[in-house]
């Protein structure tokens, strides 16, 4: 009986109905999707003369064999709309360096990029590309790949021009009690940021040691450790069930990024 029980909650029906009544609701919305689009919710910096650098694979020519390119939304860390971009694919890879003067901002905030078919196709896309992005100055980068599969795109053949409109959290927005330990403590002449984005409908809130954050819908927001003296592990504590930051440590103006 349990095991009969358990087959329907996971089946594909089961999935949507829990999470349509937050019954124990899947961590990811896509696991009950014919098809899909994924993409990170990535966070961009050109503050303190940083540049952020995004690279992709063609992960629909490489898988099915199908001509896409990618489209970029850009938010700033309220999650207000900045512009969008379109790219295309070169030998495989698409690349992207993002600065001041390509966003006419000065400062942090996030980004989603999706793989979009030219052309319609008869087979089921699901594509959930990482991809890969870094932070640096003068052309040297400290590169992490994506953390989450954290948006999702239902129709893969929409429209660029109402993609937007689109878009939607492909992780549950279930509020409980969550907790996380730093299995690495930091070096104690480093400064360390702990970069937070929110692919959610609702405010998440962070806290780490005592220090805290609450970020908005398809913002961005970050929490910094200045020459850490204590041994005290950092933990953090978020009413979001996937609170994984992007680490930035900065020891004389050299940077080392990598994941939570």
């Amino acid at each position: 009986m349990k095991k009969l029980v358990r087959q329907i909650l996971n089946s594909r029906l089961g999935l949507k109905l829990r999470d349509i009544t937050n019954f124990y609701p899947p961590l990811f919305s896509y696991q009950y999707q014919e098809q899909f689009l994924s993409s990170d919710l990535f966070i961009w910096r050109t503050d303190k003369n940083l540049e952020t650098i995004f690279k992709a694979s063609d992960i629909l020519n490489k898988f099915y064999n199908i001509k896409s390119k990618l489209f970029f939304n850009f938010f700033s860390s309220d999650g207000e709309f900045i512009l969008s971009k379109e790219l295309e694919f070169e030998n495989g890879i698409s690349e992207l360096i993002i600065n001041e003067n390509f966003l006419g901002v000065a400062g942090y905030g996030t980004f989603c990029v999706f793989n979009i078919p030219i052309e319609k196709h008869s087979e089921l896309l699901k594509v959930t590309n990482r991809c890969y992005i870094g932070y640096g100055r003068n052309k040297a980068f400290s590169m992490v790949h994506g953390n989450l599969n954290a948006l999702m795109v239902k129709d893969p053949y929409v429209s660029l021009d109402d993609l937007i409109n689109h878009i939607k959290p492909a992780i549950t927005s279930r509020k409980s009690n969550f907790e996380y330990h730093i299995q690495k403590k930091p070096s104690t002449n480093t400064t360390v940021s702990y970069y937070f984005a929110n692919p959610l409908d609702r405010i998440i809130n962070i806290n780490i040691n005592n220090k805290f954050l609450s970020i908005k819908p398809l913002g961005c927001g970050f929490i910094t450790f200045e020459k850490i003296f204590s041994s005290k592990p950092h933990i953090i504590k978020s009413d979001f069930c996937f609170a994984r930051p992007i680490l930035i440590n900065e020891t004389k103006g050299f940077l080392d990024c990598h994941h939570g």
